[in-house]
């Protein structure tokens, strides 16, 4: 079992605006058998994000070279020349009808299976939302950085973004600050969300990002708060375990996980805590190990970088020595067949057969 993510939103379409769409059948780039970086993208640029489709295809977000899709055999790249509105990707999602919805720096696309659409961030009566403090006066072309996408148990999507956290319903988004049914008395903004979750009872999880301070917010349906672990305010990961336990990644304190009374430091022990300082992704596989990445500031120390894989007793740390590149980790995933896929800076991708890590990438 995999843990749900929040991560890494869109836009949403209306006749009046142009609306661009592209064939993904009109590209030129040839599959290749490992990811290949043809935008050139730089070692500070990452893997992402990591998904399955309903058909078994596993899609690679990154944040310089678009979007990759492997099938199994071969890798098939898509950028701003197959339709996509930049090849900064922050986020991706599946919806329930099998469409691939992706959030970049500058706005939202969606993938029918066929073509690539963007799809504008407008409200009800043709309301277009901007970024706040736009530099151009929030002008049309000021676009929302779409850091994370969830669909909840209803069917609604939700979209974090640097302006606000949307929801798209029948072909318009609303913002959720804009119900004026919601109750929040601490005058939460919610922006740069970059995670979210509902988790198993139905309440939704918002982690804010860079340069925002509320840290973790619980929305019950009725009444947002902000629940911030300590002093630190950038909430990288939410994550629920099969238990049931509330789990989140922070920049500067590591993790933490909901005890039934609040958030408490994992693992108790200091040394071993500190090693996940700077976590960046939570993953629980189908026998129950919990997987957490590592930072590259660890990684001059090689015996602590890479990933770590804790059986419920003891922690295990996967490095270099082990296949892994020298790059801190981003991404965590398992995919159907129960094998972990690792996304990390420079654009690295790698596979854990159960031994060792195998790279996909050049």
């Amino acid at each position: 079992m995999v843990i749900r993510f929040s991560r890494d939103l869109v836009c949403a379409g209306m006749v009046s605006l142009i609306v661009t769409s592209l064939s993904i059948a009109q590209s030129n780039t040839d599959p290749q058998r490992v990811l290949v970086k043809t935008q050139g993208s730089t070692e500070d640029d990452t893997v992402h994000q990591i998904l399955q489709d309903k058909l078994g295809n596993l899609w690679i977000a990154t944040s310089g070279e678009g979007v990759y899709r492997y099938d199994g055999t071969h890798f098939k790249q898509f950028t701003k020349n197959d339709g996509l509105n930049s090849n900064r990707i922050r986020s991706m999602l599946e919806d329930s009808a099998g469409s691939i919805w992706f959030g970049s720096d500058v706005g939202i696309c969606r993938y029918d299976g066929k073509t690539i659409t963007n799809i504008p961030l407008t409200g009800a009566m043709g309301r277009v939302y901007f970024p706040p403090l736009v530099a151009s006066g929030n002008s049309p072309a000021a676009k929302n950085e779409v850091w994370c996408i969830m669909q909840d148990n209803s069917g609604i999507l939700w979209f974090g973004t640097s302006g606000g956290v949307y929801r798209y319903h029948r072909n318009s988004f609303s913002r959720l600050l804009d119900n004026f049914q919601l109750i929040n008395e601490e005058g939460l903004r919610l922006l740069k969300i970059q995670c979210m979750l509902q988790d198993s009872k139905g309440t939704i999880w918002l982690g804010s990002g860079l340069g925002e301070v509320e840290g973790l917010c619980r929305y019950d349906g009725k009444h947002i708060t902000s629940i911030k672990p300590k002093p630190d305010g950038w909430i990288r990961n939410i994550s629920e375990d099969r238990s049931g336990t509330i789990w989140i990644s922070t920049r500067h304190r590591g993790v933490w996980r909901d005890e039934g009374n609040g958030f408490e430091k994992f693992p108790k022990d200091e040394p071993v805590s500190a090693l996940l300082r700077d976590n960046l992704d939570i993953l629980q596989d189908h026998t129950g190990d919990l997987w957490f990445s590592g930072s590259e500031e660890l990684d001059t120390l090689k015996s602590h970088s890479g990933i770590w894989r804790f059986d419920g007793t003891q922690f295990r740390n996967y490095n270099s020595n082990d296949g892994l590149g020298a790059f801190s980790v981003f991404s965590l995933f398992e995919d159907r067949e129960g094998r972990i896929w690792v996304g990390t800076r420079n654009t690295g991708l790698y596979r854990f057969d159960g031994t060792k890590f195998t790279s996909f990438s050049e």
